[in-house]
């Protein structure tokens, strides 16, 4: 008669439960930005995402502003990306331009030591002289202020992995683009465009305790033994 596996059903009854490893904890956004064209100015905050105006000379739309957020979340995983563009084109006498700012601090736990896998991409376009700017930066705390422990700059692509203690840590993304056009003559036009985005993603994978380890080894090593003597 073989004699119960007592010792490995044990081991596998002492394992914890698995649960969330990275937890999100909110997001602080700021977005801003301010669209020209001729002697018309709209400005526009977080409570709208994109401001476009109208040449009073020309009757076009000739000014134009976007931005724009989005933090999405997975199993131990978070994906964000900030976004700004502008743009002014000028078919007569005038000018137009626009200016927007995307920033946020995306706030997280690990509830446990964990190796983090990160990645970071901010990537740039632009024409008529216009200019933007971007970054990202992970830090060890939740605030902006933390010590940063990953940074990637317009035109940058970074990857890594980082082992971590339990604890709060944020990712800060920006992005800003500006873009002016003015044409000085009737037969005269100008165009400029800028588009600068942030993007991240995150995953965290759990140190296993020793404990668990010991037991699991246990577990495994009386099935060996239980095998040999079958």
């Amino acid at each position: 008669m073989k004699k119960p596996l007592i010792l490995s059903v044990f081991a596998l009854a002492v394992v914890p439960a698995f649960s969330a490893t990275l937890v999100l904890n909110g997001v602080d956004t700021n977005i801003t930005g301010t669209a020209k064209a001729g002697s018309t100015t709209q400005s526009y905050s977080s409570t709208s995402l994109y401001g476009a105006v109208k040449n009073p000379v020309s009757g076009n739309q000739e000014g134009y502003a976007s931005s724009g957020l989005n933090v999405s979340t997975g199993v131990d995983t978070i994906y964000g990306s900030s976004a700004s563009t502008t743009y002014g084109t000028v078919s007569g006498v005038g000018n137009a331009s626009g200016s927007a700012t995307s920033w946020a601090l995306v706030k997280f736990t690990l509830t446990e030591d964990a190796w983090v896998t990160y990645s970071f991409a901010a990537t740039s376009s632009s024409a008529g002289g216009a200019t933007n700017t971007g970054s990202l930066r992970l830090t060890t705390d939740a605030s902006a202020g933390g010590t940063s422990l990953a940074f990637a700059s317009l035109g940058d692509f970074l990857t890594g992995t980082v082992l971590l203690e339990a604890g709060d840590y944020s990712v800060e993304v920006y992005s800003r683009a500006g873009a002016s056009a003015r044409s000085r003559s009737a037969a005269g036009s100008a165009f400029a465009y800028a588009s600068s985005s942030s993007d991240f993603a995150l995953s965290a994978e759990a140190v296993p305790e020793p404990a668990s380890m010991a037991v699991l080894a246990l577990g495994g090593a009386a099935l060996l033994r239980r095998r040999k003597k079958a």
